[in-house]
């Protein structure tokens, strides 16, 4: 005996239905698009948030002399604003080393909120013409020393010989290192012509 199965007839979609069914897809979409821009706008909201209250401790490390705490803020002030995700780290760093008395700075973010900042003070070597502080690489960072109270040979000599002339400074040291002898001054004329005093005030 043969067995037969009747065939079930086809169930096509009215377009009615298929429009139903586009719908429903579309609004399925739209939820999940509206849900993850709601997400993403509360992280933005709360970032913006804690973007200030997240810098709750500046700290500041390296032997400072001449440089306080205050000067470090009164600068940083500014960049701090800008929030915890937001800071511009190297404009910050070179705001801070365009102080007078920095020789180099670093700056990073430590979470939950604090700002590091790590720095090494200029150490003035001479003074040129008794007027300007100059560190060992020759370079003047301070125009004006009335305000500082140490002893340091003064050196003078043609504009551009700064390098040349605490190079120059070295050696007269050294040559004396072995004596009680120390370098007060140092000057060289236009025509190189160099003469210099020591402590005892020999020329």
């Amino acid at each position: 005996m043969k067995w037969f199965r009747r065939k079930k007839p086809n169930r096509r979609s009215t377009p009615s239905e298929s429009r139903r069914v586009n719908w429903s897809r579309f609004a399925g979409i739209a939820v999940i698009t509206l849900a993850v821009v709601g997400v993403v706008a509360g992280v933005s909201i709360y970032l913006r948030d804690i973007e200030w209250e997240r810098f709750r401790a500046l700290e500041i490390t390296g032997e400072l002399d001449r440089v306080s705490a205050g000067e470090v803020r009164d600068v940083l002030r500014p960049h701090i604003a800008d929030g915890f995700a937001r800071i511009d780290m190297r404009a910050a760093r070179l705001s801070l080393e365009a102080l007078p008395w920095v020789a180099d700075a670093a700056v990073r973010r430590e979470w939950p909120g604090t700002l590091v900042v790590a720095l090494r003070e200029e150490r003035p070597v001479a003074t040129w013409f008794g007027t300007a502080l100059m560190n060992k690489d020759g370079e003047v960072f301070v125009d004006g020393a009335a305000g500082y109270s140490g002893v340091l040979p003064d050196i003078g000599g043609p504009a551009g010989t700064q390098h040349e002339m605490i190079r120059r400074m070295e050696e007269i040291h050294a040559a004396v290192s072995n004596s009680d002898l120390q370098l007060r001054r140092l000057l060289r004329t236009d025509r190189r012509a160099e003469r210099f005093w020591l402590e005892t005030g020999n020329d």
